[in-house]
């Protein structure tokens, strides 16, 4: 059993990664922490309850990828 550098819970031998916080086990991480500065943009899609429940997923999934496509592109 591997203990985890981060969370400190046991992992079963053989896993590479945590199972609880997915932490790299038994290695160092070529990752170094970074502190950024970023934004995050919430949106309610107002309605898509009820569209979801009124369409086929696949239908749903592409109006909302477009809706997305959209919402990228403004800047």
């Amino acid at each position: 059993m591997a203990n985890c550098p981060v969370c400190g819970r046991e992992n079963a031998d053989g896993l590479r990664y945590c199972g609880y916080c997915g932490s790299l086990l038994g290695g160092t991480s070529s990752a170094t922490e970074q502190r950024r500065l970023v934004s995050i943009l919430f949106c309610d899609v107002v309605g898509s309850t009820q569209l979801g429940e009124q369409l086929d997923a696949e239908a749903v999934r592409g109006v909302l990828g477009r809706y997305f496509e959209r919402m990228r592109s403004i800047r």
